[in-house]
C-alpha cells in the first residue's frame, strides 16, 4: 500500500515563498510496517530528494 501527503504554500505566500513538498511510504499490508520512504521538498531555492529503505531485519535505515 502507498501513502501520499503533500503541502505547498497558495495566495499571496505563494509569491514570496514557493513550497512544494510531498512525503510518500510504502507499506507492508501484512505486517504494517514502513517498507519505504520518499521525501521531495521544495521550498525557495531549497530542494532535497530522498529515499529512505528501511531493513527491520538489521535494525537499520538506508537513505538515498
Amino acid at each position: 500500500m502507498r501513502s501520499t501527503c503533500t503541502g505547498k504554500s497558495s495566495g499571496s505566500f505563494d509569491l514570496i515563498l514557493r513550497i512544494r513538498d510531498s512525503w510518500t511510504t510504502y507499506i507492508d499490508t501484512v505486517s504494517k510496517s514502513s517498507q519505504r520512504s520518499i521525501r521531495h521538498i521544495e521550498e525557495g531555492k531549497y530542494k532535497l530528494d530522498e529515499v529512505v529503505q528501511f531493513d527491520y531485519d538489521n535494525n537499520k535505515a538506508v537513505v538515498d
